[in-house]
């Protein structure tokens, strides 16, 4: 991934912090969903950030005043589109993911994002679409669907992300191999009959939250257990 340099990231630091930062401290927001929007030169409805739109407006279907969230039990949550690379503040970003339990992570104009890795980094689970790709290796995107345009080039899970499951053949050695799947919240998505739903995002944030602590800790502690790699 591409590293960030700031001492409270660094490797030392990380492995510094115990159980309770990583699960239990307190967080004042549910979700916080911070990214870039589709410009004018984008075609296809903003190519790969039109999830973002998506999203958007599920989220003010389900809350009208931006402020509260509440099939939350009214939560706090942290929304913001920034209008362009300038408007993005990474301090005030860390802030929110780091205030943060869940952080929805959609498709930008790449695979790959930053993004994924300081939600990690800050303790915040991301939160990805997933689509079945049975003719890449692994078999699922957390990108965009096979055959998709408007988009950076299409790259699987296994593609996309650094030592991730599988990538070395799945033999008895597996030390060196990362399970992304252990702590990432993944949506499947339906891009054939139902291209425009991520209201799955809404409603499996909800439910770990209110009926699944337990799953919510194993989780979190994964997350744990990886973020010292980055």
């Amino acid at each position: 991934p591409n590293l960030e340099d700031k001492a409270p990231y660094q490797p030392s630091a990380v492995l510094q912090r115990g159980e309770e930062w990583w699960t239990s401290r307190p967080r004042k927001y549910a979700f916080s969903f911070i990214y870039g929007g589709a410009n004018t030169k984008m075609k296809d409805g903003g190519g790969s950030r039109k999830y973002r739109h998506y999203l958007e407006a599920a989220i003010a279907a389900n809350n009208r005043n931006n402020n509260t969230l509440p099939l939350f039990g009214g939560q706090p949550f942290y929304m913001k589109r920034w209008s362009s690379p300038h408007d993005f503040h990474k301090v005030e970003t860390f802030s929110y993911y780091n205030s943060s339990i869940f952080c929805p992570c959609l498709p930008g104009d790449l695979a790959w994002q930053k993004r994924f890795f300081d939600a990690i980094l800050n303790g915040c689970l991301p939160v990805v679409l997933e689509f079945d790709t049975p003719n890449m290796p692994g078999g699922k995107s957390w990108f965009l669907p096979e055959g998709s345009s408007g988009g950076g080039e299409l790259a699987s899970v296994q593609q996309t992300y650094p030592f991730a499951k599988g990538e070395f053949g799945g033999g008895d050695d597996n030390s060196l191999e990362i399970d992304y799947e252990s702590f990432v919240v993944a949506i499947p998505m339906d891009h054939v009959n139902d291209p425009e739903n991520v209201s799955g995002i809404l409603q499996t944030m909800e439910r770990i939250l209110a009926n699944d602590p337990a799953q919510l800790r194993r989780r979190q502690l994964a997350m744990m257990e990886t973020a010292v790699s980055f």
